[in-house]
């Protein structure tokens, strides 16, 4: 898919139709997209000088905007870039000294991030409006480390990693007439945990499958093996075609 640098934070397009990513081939950690079947050349989004990184974060389902981190001199702030037209704006108004993950939601009308701000010790995860109106909910709470936040396909739940361990915290989300956090639950959850300053180990599953996420070697799967293996499959293409005959 992908040569010539140190390529990273791949992301798909709303359409599944590109793969974004960052990479660092041009001197800076920009981001760039390529068609998802190959074809073609990768397709510059932005462009970061050599002291600055751009991290893609999500993107909107409707497709028109995408979310990612600048950061500079260990700052991170989240902006928005616009598929439309390429223009970037800043979003939150707030510094971060980790990554945000910052995600919207399904409808596009909220942004969850997690931020450590200059002078705390730990994330907090906070929902705000998009386009910003200047109000911001908080998520997680001051004795945890929240982080790692996604959205239920929904919208209806907020997942967050509250810190070290094998949970994650569920939190009801109600958002009319006016946005409404209800207290989180726990939920366990049996793969690898990553700090804040990691990218997002799991994602959120399709249709049957509610969470996707990697398994230390050794871990015990579902058949209660535990043996690490690497399985190839050869001639896939041909097997596909003879399944849907």
């Amino acid at each position: 898919m992908t040569f010539g640098g140190r390529d990273e934070r791949p992301l798909w397009s709303s359409d599944s139709r590109w793969v974004i990513f960052a990479t660092d081939h041009d001197g800076g950690d920009s981001i760039y997209r390529q068609r998802a079947d190959g074809q073609g050349t990768p397709e510059r989004l932005t462009t970061a000088d050599k002291s600055t990184s751009h991290l893609p974060q999500s993107v909107s389902r409707d497709g028109a905007l995408m979310l990612f981190d600048k950061v500079a001199e260990r700052r991170v702030t989240l902006m928005v870039y616009s598929f439309k037209d390429g223009t970037i704006t800043p979003f939150g108004g707030f510094t971060s000294l980790t990554p945000t993950g910052a995600e919207f939601s399904p409808d596009g009308k909220w942004i969850a991030y997690s931020t450590r701000e200059p002078g705390q010790t730990t994330n907090m995860t906070y929902v705000q409006p998009y386009p910003a109106t200047g109000a911001k909910f908080e998520i997680s709470t001051s004795r945890e480390d929240g982080h790692h936040q996604v959205w239920s396909p929904d919208g209806k739940e907020l997942f967050y990693t509250p810190g070290p361990g094998n949970l994650f915290t569920a939190v009801k989300i109600r958002t009319a007439p006016s946005f409404a956090p209800a207290p989180g639950d726990p939920v366990q959850r049996p793969f690898t945990n990553a700090p804040p300053s990691a990218h997002r180990v799991f994602d959120i599953g399709g249709p049957g499958v509610r969470f996707l996420g990697l398994l230390p070697a050794g871990v015990p799967d579902s058949s209660g093996t535990g043996r690490p293996e690497i399985r190839v499959v050869l001639n896939w293409s041909e097997e596909l075609k003879a399944r849907v005959k």
